[in-house]
């Protein structure tokens, strides 16, 4: 708007433009403050997804390790209770990047 044509605006008029601005900015405010609020629990459930995800890791690295140093007997068992535990692990990441992604959509 030019000068000039805000020099035509009545008063009534300014004033019910100032409260419809300032009902835009409430509601970006309300708006930011629940982007704000989902955003934390995001970050609480990734915590709270990465310490599983961490203590599985740290599961299968052990029976990478059992594996390892298994003889012939116990090999087979080791082996087994080691593709489980990366296979949950596995599952868990793949699940983890899916909720990341849609969730930055």
């Amino acid at each position: 708007m030019s000068t000039q044509s805000l020099e035509n605006i009545g008063n009534e008029t300014r004033e019910t433009l100032e409260k419809q601005a300032q009902a835009k900015i409430d509601l970006i405010e309300a708006r930011l403050e629940e982007v704000k609020a989902k955003a934390n629990t995001a970050k609480a459930e990734y915590l709270e997804t990465e310490k599983e995800l961490e203590q599985q890791r740290q599961k299968a690295a052990q029976y990478f390790e059992n594996l390892q140093q298994a003889g012939d007997d116990a090999w087979k068992e080791i082996h087994a209770s080691f593709e489980s535990a990366v296979g949950e692990l596995q599952s868990g990441v793949d699940k983890a990047i899916a909720y990341l992604q849609s969730a930055a959509k």
